[in-house]
């Protein structure tokens, strides 16, 4: 029994629109070459006809029906098929990104496309990503993700070039390290260390260190999705986020009774910069002040006597 669409038409109404559509260019080619225009009455009336030379039922009938005039409109909107200038209105034509079209590769890429065009995706991924992968350089879009999720990392943690890697991960997220998290048990900072390291080894390293060609835009979407979900972890929901640690430890023989020297570093502040400074905290007082404002004669000192700045 003939197959004008290229699969049995009882099919039709369980496939995505994509699928439908894509289905069409072969139909639509094979009926150019035989002299017909596009006509979206005729392909609905070819999908009718051959749904009754099926048997089906009437409703079923109408279901690939309307299957069809799904798929021929998913075609009109993603531009591949045009007015024919020479023709009444009621036919088209292929255009020519159509006609040169490899189905099945250009199936996987607009699937692809469509996965994260609906998603936020982080701005630096937008950048850096994004625009390679719209080209169909998958590859480059990959590396270029996984590159950023080191850089994010490197730069949140204050970490200097020297170290790379997988060391950049486990020296930031590693219990002590300046993002782990301390409300965590240490399984799991050393879980989400080596969360970090995996990707960096196994997906960044084989983009760098290799010739390494992605041909699947499928693939490369979910690579890309995964950095943005690692992003997503480093950032977390906090606008701010800071570090603290003691300049020197508790209980030595120099210790100032009066106060002492903190180390905070800025790891992430979504308004503004980013950096490592000193603060100076007053026992008595419960209270940090800049660690500048120990110095007596700086115009900031607290001074108790008088409880002004």
């Amino acid at each position: 029994m003939t197959q004008r669409f290229g699969v049995d038409v009882r099919v039709l109404p369980t496939l995505d629109v994509d699928e439908i559509a894509l289905l069409f260019v072969g139909y639509l080619r094979r009926e150019i070459a035989v002299s017909r225009h596009p006509n979206a009455g005729n392909a609905m009336n070819d999908a009718s006809i051959e749904a009754r030379e099926n048997g089906l039922s009437q409703q079923h009938a109408d279901e690939v029906v309307a299957a069809v005039a799904r798929g021929w409109q998913w075609l009109r909107n993603h531009l591949m098929l045009a007015p024919h200038p020479s023709q009444s209105s009621a036919f088209e034509m292929l255009t020519p990104s159509a006609d040169s079209l490899d189905v099945p590769g250009y199936l996987l890429e607009i699937r692809a496309d469509d996965l994260l065009g609906g998603l936020v995706l982080d701005p630096d991924l937008t950048t850096d990503a994004m625009p390679s992968f719209r080209r169909g350089a998958y590859s480059t879009a990959v590396l270029a993700a996984y590159r950023r999720v080191e850089h994010r990392v490197r730069q949140t943690a204050g970490l200097g070039r020297g170290v790379t890697g997988r060391d950049v991960m486990f020296a930031a997220f590693n219990p002590g390290g300046p993002l782990a998290d301390p409300a965590l048990e240490t399984s799991e900072n050393q879980g989400r260390a080596q969360l970090f390291a995996g990707a960096i080894m196994a997906i960044r390293n084989e983009q760098g260190h290799h010739v390494v060609d992605i041909d699947d835009p499928q693939e490369a979407a979910e690579l890309i999705l995964f950095a943005n979900l690692l992003l997503r972890i480093l950032e977390q929901d906090a606008d701010l986020v800071m570090f603290l640690w003691r300049e020197k430890e508790r209980g030595g023989e120099d210790e100032d009774p009066e106060g002492e020297v903190i180390n905070l570093r800025l790891a992430k502040h979504r308004n503004g910069p980013t950096g490592d400074t000193k603060l100076y905290f007053k026992k008595k007082q419960t209270r940090f002040v800049s660690y500048a404002t120990e110095d007596k004669n700086y115009a900031g000192y607290y001074s108790p006597a008088n409880g002004s700045h």
